[in-house]
């Protein structure tokens, strides 16, 4: 199974924070997050049929957070960069699923998001 990893030097707001957001805010959320994933999505192969979606989302505090709390805005945002950028040409859940993301402190990595998208064939 090949897999590629995406690097954005950021981590998606939680679900309840987008929530809290007006809509025009939520917009520019959106827009934001796929703009980077853009600028780093490149190197990966272009209308993929399917995958699985992984991440690994890095804090520098050792607050504890719900991950399940991060995977919407932050799975549907991706998949639309992953639309935007060509990777996929649907983000149906029969093209690309997200799996929870895993939380991870580390201090001197974060804020950082790794993603890994494995081709399933």
């Amino acid at each position: 199974m090949k897999v590629y990893q995406v690097t954005m030097l950021q981590v998606p707001m939680s679900f309840n924070e987008f929530m809290g957001l007006t809509w025009p805010k939520q917009r520019r959320e959106k827009e934001q997050w796929i703009k980077e994933f853009w600028g780093t999505c490149q190197h990966v192969p272009k209308h993929l049929k399917k995958v699985e979606l992984y991440a690994k989302l890095y804090f520098r505090d050792e607050r504890v957070r719900d991950s399940d709390n991060f995977s919407m805005p932050f799975w549907k945002f991706t998949r639309d960069g992953m639309m935007a950028c060509g990777i996929i040409d649907d983000d149906n859940h029969r093209v690309a699923r997200g799996h929870e993301p895993e939380i991870i402190i580390d201090r001197a990595k974060a804020p950082m998001s790794e993603i890994f998208i494995h081709v399933v064939e």
